[in-house]
C-alpha cells in the first residue's frame, strides 16, 4: 500500500518556504505537500527530534516580508522523518489561518469536494 492508498486527507504540493518553530530555535524549510491535518517539509539543515515532538509552522503567504503579511500558523507533531522530510500533524490551527489553508488546498486541488467532505468532518461533533 503506497502513501497515497494510506491517507485519509486530501493532500497538494505547495511549493513554498516556511520557519518550523521549536522553543526558541527557529529553522528554516521547504514546504512539499499539505493537507487541512499535516503537512511535509524539508528542512534546510538538521532536525533533530524525537516522534511526537511538538512544532509551530509559520507558512507566509506572501514573500514581499511586509509586516501585514498574512502568515498560517500550525501548532504540530512529529509523525514521522527521514533524512530528506518530516512529517507533520496538525494538532491546531485558528480560524483564520484554516480559511487562508483551505483556499490553498481549493485552488490547488483538483477535487473540491473532497475538501468540502473534509471540512464537515472536521467540524462534526
Amino acid at each position: 500500500m503506497n502513501d497515497n492508498e494510506r491517507r485519509h486527507h486530501q493532500r497538494v504540493s505547495f511549493d513554498s518556504p516556511a520557519k518550523l518553530i521549536s522553543g526558541e530555535q527557529r529553522f528554516s524549510c521547504q514546504i512539499i505537500d499539505l493537507s487541512i491535518h499535516g503537512v511535509l517539509l524539508r528542512p534546510y539543515g538538521v532536525v533533530r527530534a524525537e516522534s511526537g515532538a511538538s512544532f509551530e509552522l509559520e507558512i507566509p503567504l506572501n514573500e514581499s516580508g511586509d509586516t501585514d503579511s498574512q502568515i498560517i500558523t500550525m501548532s504540530l507533531s512529529l509523525a514521522h522523518s527521514t533524512p530528506e522530510s518530516l512529517g507533520f500533524v496538525c494538532n491546531t490551527i485558528d480560524l483564520e489561518s484554516i480559511t487562508h489553508l483551505r483556499r490553498i488546498i481549493e485552488l490547488n486541488s483538483g477535487h473540491p469536494e473532497l475538501l468540502e467532505r473534509e471540512f464537515a468532518q472536521l467540524v462534526a461533533p
